[in-house]
């Protein structure tokens, strides 16, 4: 029994061991898994320094909150004054509107025709893009978390898309806080706010993207996946804050040949913050287990 009793304890110490470094290396794999392509994209454009929007980022929040099973929301604030702002609110403004005034609301490229819109302007544009999308792009989303600060995102088409689209990607901050002297309109938290963006084309070619040098375009296969598409690209997201509190959002979309006006096709969401949609592995989990086997059989043999 002395042989026995000091195998076991050489077996529990190896474990030991082996949680230790794993707890030193903290080397995990961790991604998030979405599907999706039926939401409508819901586009709020507004500024830090505009009181009529004070008054409607709140209960505009809540209406995204209640209706987030049905809609994407992406904030996009002015890019002149506003320190939220960036040149991803101009590029999409070539599309949307040739002049921006805050608050604005599009879905699915069509703006809300009101300057001081209410919840049913909203719920009826909602309902509206709802009845006009036919034929969704279904998608999955895959984001893996890599070394050094870099997330990759797979999106994955379902069925070949027409060579007439582009994949639209929205890097969004679910909360950023601004300073008081920052908050002219005494809004200082704001949400679902767009801090990186990136088009794809259908061939697979990036076609614009902010922060430029941000933004690794990897891989486009439609070769060896039948009847479907994956396109890769990578976010160096330690430069723009890390990945804690964000969120993809992503658009397949057709844009008129004059560069002005949507279609869109399809929209897809995943969020880093959700944990239903998270996995996280240990990369000594496995051969714990083998250890703790080990020693069970060990232990039988002994007292056979």
């Amino acid at each position: 029994m002395t042989g026995l009793r000091a195998i076991v304890i050489a077996v529990f110490l190896l474990s030991l061991s082996s949680i230790s470094i794993s707890s030193e290396s903290d080397v995990k794999d961790r991604e998030w898994l979405s599907e999706g392509g039926h939401s409508i994209l819901m586009e709020h454009y507004t500024a830090s320094w505009c009181e009529i929007c004070a008054s409607l980022d709140p209960w505009v929040e809540d209406f995204a909150s209640a209706n987030s099973g049905r809609l994407a929301r992406v904030v996009e604030h002015d890019p002149t004054i506003d320190p939220l702002g960036t040149p991803i609110t101009s590029k999409r403004a070539e599309y949307l509107s040739s002049e921006l005034s805050a608050p604005s609301f599009w879905f699915d490229g069509k703006r809300i025709q009101s300057d001081v819109p209410e919840l049913s302007d909203l719920s009826r544009g909602l309902l509206n893009a709802e009845s006009k999308r036919s034929n969704d792009t279904k998608m999955t989303i895959l984001v893996r978390e890599l070394p050094g600060n870099i997330l990759s995102i797979d999106v994955t088409f379902r069925q070949k898309p027409a060579n007439d689209g582009q994949l639209s990607i929205f890097a969004i901050k679910e909360s950023v806080t601004l300073s008081p002297e920052e908050a002219e309109n005494g809004i200082s938290v704001h949400h679902d706010v767009v801090i990186a963006y990136s088009e794809i084309s259908m061939d697979g070619s990036q076609k614009w993207s902010y922060p430029q040098n941000y933004w690794i375009l990897s891989e486009y296969d439609d070769q060896h996946l039948q009847n479907s598409s994956r396109f890769s690209t990578s976010l160096m997201v330690g430069e723009i804050g890390g990945s804690e509190d964000l969120r993809f959002v992503i658009a397949h979309e057709k844009i008129s040949p004059e560069g002005s006006g949507i279609s869109t096709r399809g929209v897809a969401s995943v969020s880093l913050s959700d944990e239903d949609n998270s996995t996280e592995i240990g990369l000594f989990a496995p051969l714990i287990s083998i250890l703790a086997i080990s020693s069970l059989a060990v232990i039988v043999q002994f007292r056979q």
